[in-house]
């Protein structure tokens, strides 16, 4: 696939090529799948137009969900015809934002026809307005289907979703409600809670009810936590004449020549951070996902032919440990796994109060190590906060041009540290510089 962008607007296209193995009399079915979308946001009106047209070339292609459905009929000795294969689908959208303070506009189209059924498009239409006041979000929208049997079905959905406690400090619990109606006559409501909490919002909780005139009242709660290889979750529902216990582990893992790295994420498309010795340091934004005793991590969810904002949060690694950067932008192709190098450097934190003829440090002289490398900047007091690579040298710390303008401090670290624990440890000093 490709894309190309230019004044009128984006233009990508892309080929897939499928091959499912369903077993049984059906045998395997091999097909391709061709698809061009254009896109164009108009800054002047706040306008953004999609347009997307699928065309699926032989009755042999099927996607992931289709092929299991399909597969899973012929085990059980259905017609595998049951599953209808897509063959044209087109799509249009647009989302108008409206001058400040007065919401948003949403309306979009879709028709889609399958190769196994004779009965014509498939047609949906949808129109919501959006907006927000104070805390309080809501959306109302309508949506119209209509079968190629002739058959179509009216809906109505009115959303409301607030923060509880908006304001308080870390992470809060977020509240929805739903109420929806259709043209058939059955009518819903729906109460979601849910949030996260711990230091990097690892663990996840969600609680739900439900109520229809139909099939009654129903019931969830489930709850998640992202480890640094892969998220846990569980679940329990209840229902009219039902009650499901579940649990699952989910994530992701991209082999490279540095290794093989996890994350606890799904995500189509990664950045492969390298920051070698920051291990335990967090991905921004992905609670649970850390760099490991390799010094790779996963950054996920990176949206394709965008620019993506790939950051590193040092907490968490030791404090001998410093970044040049601790972050980047990139720009990825659909599916792919974009390399991010953060460069380090390592050694063990020292902080040395030094005094110069009876008088603290001059403030912001330069710090210079043995191997003529400026690695910081004198603090107010005359203290030098420095991070070493060697068990034993020399800092020669410098406000001038001439030798009555530097003095040079010398340091031993302390032996009995272990080297882990020593680059995890501040070091202290008080010093003479001569």
């Amino acid at each position: 696939g490709g894309a190309v962008g230019t004044e009128a607007g984006a233009v990508s296209a892309d080929v897939t090529q499928a091959w499912s193995h369903l077993g049984g009399e059906t045998g395997d079915l091999v097909g391709q799948s061709y698809r061009v979308s254009y896109s164009k946001l108009i800054d002047s009106t706040n306008s953004n137009i999609s347009i997307a047209a699928y065309r699926y070339s032989s009755s042999g292609y099927m996607d992931l969900q289709t092929a299991v459905q399909t597969r899973d009929a012929v085990n059980h000795d259905e017609d595998p015809n049951s599953v209808w294969r897509s063959k044209n689908q087109f799509s249009v959208s647009l989302n108008q934002g409206l001058p400040a303070g007065l919401g948003n506009i949403y309306i979009s189209s879709s028709m889609q026809n399958y190769w196994n059924s004779g009965n014509g498009y498939n047609t949906q239409y949808q129109i919501g307005y959006s907006n927000s006041y104070k805390w309080l979000n809501y959306s109302i929208n309508a949506s119209r289907n209509k079968s190629g049997t002739g058959e179509d079905q009216t809906s109505w959905y009115l959303t409301l979703s607030m923060p509880l406690w908006p304001g308080h400090a870390g992470s809060v619990p977020y509240m929805s409600m739903r109420y929806n109606e259709d043209s058939d006559g059955q009518r819903g409501e729906q109460v979601n809670l849910s949030g996260s909490f711990g230091n990097t919002s690892q663990y996840g909780y969600n609680v739900s009810g439900s109520h229809d005139n139909y099939s009654g009242s129903s019931g969830n709660v489930s709850g998640s936590w992202a480890g640094s290889k892969a998220t846990l979750n569980g679940s329990y529902s209840t229902g009219s004449g039902y009650n499901s216990t579940s649990v699952g582990m989910s994530g992701g893992v991209v082999v490279h020549s540095g290794g093989v790295t996890f994350s606890p994420y799904n995500s189509d498309s990664y950045a492969l951070i390298e920051a070698k010795g920051a291990e335990g340091a967090e991905v921004a934004g992905y609670g649970g996902a850390t760099v490991d005793s390799s010094g790779y991590a996963l950054s996920p969810s990176l949206i394709p032919y965008q620019q993506n904002h790939v950051a590193i949060n040092p907490e968490g690694s030791d404090l001998g440990v410093e970044f040049e950067n601790t972050s980047q932008d990139v720009v990825p192709r659909a599916g792919s796994v974009v390399k991010v190098k953060f460069n380090t450097h390592t050694g063990t934190p020292l902080l040395i109060v030094s005094t110069w003829k009876g008088e603290p440090l001059p403030f912001g002289a330069d710090i210079v190590d043995d191997d003529n490398t400026t690695i910081g900047a004198v603090s107010q007091g005359g203290v030098i906060y420095v991070k070493v690579s060697k068990p034993k040298g020399g800092l020669t710390v410098k406000w001038g041009d001439d030798d009555h303008s530097q003095c040079q401090v010398a340091y031993t670290l302390n032996a009995s540290e272990p080297e882990k624990d020593s680059k995890n440890t501040i070091q202290r000093f008080t010093s003479v510089c001569q």
